[in-house]
């Protein structure tokens, strides 16, 4: 497994869980 597959996904769910919390 490289390393970026491991960190997209994880940079991606960070993105989404601070745009909800502005938008809250």
């Amino acid at each position: 497994m490289s390393l970026p597959e491991v960190l997209v996904p994880l940079l991606q769910l960070v993105l989404v869980h601070k745009v909800q919390a502005l938008q809250l």
